[in-house]
């Protein structure tokens, strides 16, 4: 179904959102080495494919001040929730599950409403098709291995999206009006 282009987040916030969802889903590949010949590991070689094909629709644009300022505002609420070296074990491999969840989130958003990326080429539009199923199968498998990892991932991805908007989420306690306004 085809809306008019006011349902849609500008031009440059639809770049600015998928900025940030390439950028969130390569920090998750870059951060953890999945075993040589796992299915995870073949699963990320095909999220990294599939970034790389996105990547071509965003380096056209050059970024403006005040994309730069959200993608700040938006990191700043990523970055306690990012896998450290002191992380030991289950505590390591939880956070990087939950921020997959959050980075299929953010492919999620950009699949769903951004129509500069859905609409275009027919093959272009296609990358982000796939980079959304990918990453959502490894979400889901990680999810499966921990249930808290939805629920986390989530809860980050909130932080973060709704930071950008100028509003603080809390978990919990979240209401939105129709115009998406915080109540």
């Amino acid at each position: 179904m085809k809306y008019p282009p006011e349902h849609y987040p500008t031009p440059a916030r639809q770049h600015t959102m998928a900025v940030i969802a390439l950028t969130t889903i390569t920090m998750c590949c870059e951060l953890f080495h999945a075993p040589e010949g796992t299915d995870v590991e073949k699963c990320m070689a095909k999220i990294r494919y599939w970034i790389d094909k996105c990547s071509v629709q965003t380096k056209r644009k050059k970024l403006s001040a005040g994309a730069k300022r959200d993608m700040d505002i938006c990191y700043n609420k990523l970055a306690p929730h990012i896998v450290t070296p002191d992380m030991e074990g289950e505590v390591r491999f939880t956070a990087w599950a939950s921020f997959v969840w959050t980075a299929w989130l953010f492919v999620l958003d950009v699949k769903h409403s951004c129509s500069l990326y859905r609409e275009s080429h027919p093959t272009q539009s296609q990358c982000w098709r796939w980079l959304e199923y990918w990453t959502c199968q490894l979400a889901e498998a990680l999810a499966k291995m921990n249930p808290e990892v939805d629920y986390m991932g989530t809860c980050v991805y909130e932080r973060a999206a709704w930071a950008m908007d100028g509003l603080d989420y809390v978990p919990g306690k979240e209401t939105k009006d129709a115009k998406g306004i915080a109540a």
